[in-house]
């Protein structure tokens, strides 16, 4: 009997550098609540990764070239993987298809939170104001979130 297949929930955007750009969007206004919700929703992309991929980046651990504007990884938030040397397979748990690391954007993720958001029932009138809110975060997003 082998090890338990452990596997671990991990922000696919270091949690240093979502500090860092939630200071710099906290300096420029003082966000209401829908703007908290928005940019907590559009930067959080996380992935499960089974404690055998976890670690492996190297200078990666810490940090992402998504939001570098001239780097060829910008929007693309899981390609820091791509420096593994064993890259992690990725699954989108809305569809149950993989994700193309290489492809899968800011944009993709915001369409997956749309997707669980038209889920909602009641008053729509704040995920209106939601979807809203996450659509123009999108376009302040270097890459304009690809």
């Amino acid at each position: 009997m082998g090890p338990p297949n452990r596997q671990q929930l991990k922000h696919t955007v270091p949690v240093k550098v979502l500090t860092d750009r939630w200071k710099a969007f906290r300096a420029e206004r003082a966000p209401m609540l829908v703007d908290v919700y928005a940019w907590t929703l559009v930067h959080s992309v996380s992935a499960g990764v089974h404690m055998s991929e976890k670690g492996g980046l190297g200078p990666y651990e810490k940090k992402t070239d998504a939001f570098t504007a001239d780097h060829a990884h910008v929007g693309l938030p899981f390609m820091r993987y791509s420096y593994h040397a064993a890259p992690p397979v990725i699954w989108n748990v809305m569809t149950g298809e993989r994700v193309e690391s290489a492809r899968w954007t800011f944009r993709d993720h915001v369409e997956s939170i749309e997707a669980l958001l038209r889920e909602v029932c009641g008053d729509q009138s704040e995920v209106v104001q939601l979807r809203a809110r996450m659509q123009e975060l999108l376009t302040i997003l270097p890459g304009g979130g690809a």
